[in-house]
């Protein structure tokens, strides 16, 4: 067997197991160079890059508080004068009616200038006892004749149901007292639906500006007469 010879003064080569540094750079693909260009951001840029707070949302505030205001101060100058007429106990339970699709509006009274419909000759026939009671309208222009051409409780009460809730005689008859005499008015009474009536009273008493009132008042045929079943003042 042959052996090698040995040189005395020579030294061991060296194996590299790791690139170097430089090399590992150069090796990196495109992908790991961003990932670590991106990530590795300094404090200033992150400052740089972050969003600007958002101003805060006071336009709305101001004009829901002007909204706020101008329904305060309209509740504020807002009264509700007394009602002479009758109505009746309960009102909320009566609901808002269907309007007609063909209304039917009556006028009626004494005040200058009360355009009288074609039948006002026919309501004071009515209101005579001369011919009965036909329609809810007239039932209602009769008992405002009563109230303010009479001044009659018991009369105006005889154009009421009697399982009404409505004052009875006496009240109604305290009310027209408290009326001066002289007082005209004039009334506009609209078909809602039904047996349903919306009732504008525009009423003048003596040396005072007009009063408006507003009722929705319900009537029920019963036997052949008409009678009123309902007042509720708006």
């Amino acid at each position: 067997m042959n052996e090698i010879p040995l040189e005395e003064n020579r030294e061991p080569e060296e194996i590299l197991l790791d690139a170097p540094e430089a090399q590992t750079e150069t090796a990196q693909g495109p992908l790991q160079q961003w990932l670590r260009t991106h990530t590795e951001t300094s404090d200033e840029d992150a400052d740089a890059e972050a969003p600007p707070d958002l101003p805060r949302p006071r336009r709305w505030r101001g004009v829901a508080g002007g909204a706020c205001a101008l329904v305060l101060a309209a509740a504020a100058i807002t009264t509700v004068a007394p009602h002479p007429h009758p109505s009746t106990a309960s009102e909320s339970t009566v609901a808002s009616p269907r309007v007609s699709d063909h209304p039917v509006e009556l006028v009626t009274g004494t005040s200058s200038g009360c355009a009288h419909s074609a039948t006002e000759q026919q309501i004071l026939a009515v209101a005579r006892g001369a011919v009965p009671v036909r329609d809810g309208g007239q039932a209602i222009a009769v008992f405002e004749a009563a109230y303010y051409r009479d001044r009659d409780g018991g009369r105006a009460r005889a154009l009421v149901a009697e399982s009404a809730a409505v004052a009875d005689a006496p009240a109604i008859q305290a009310g027209i007292d408290s009326i001066p005499v002289g007082t005209t008015y004039c009334a506009r009474i609209r078909r809602l639906d039904l047996g349903l009536y919306g009732v504008e009273i525009h009423e003048v008493r003596p040396g005072e500006p007009e009063s408006i009132w507003r009722q929705q008042i319900a009537t029920s045929d019963r036997d052949g007469h008409t009678l009123i079943t309902a007042i509720t003042q708006l």
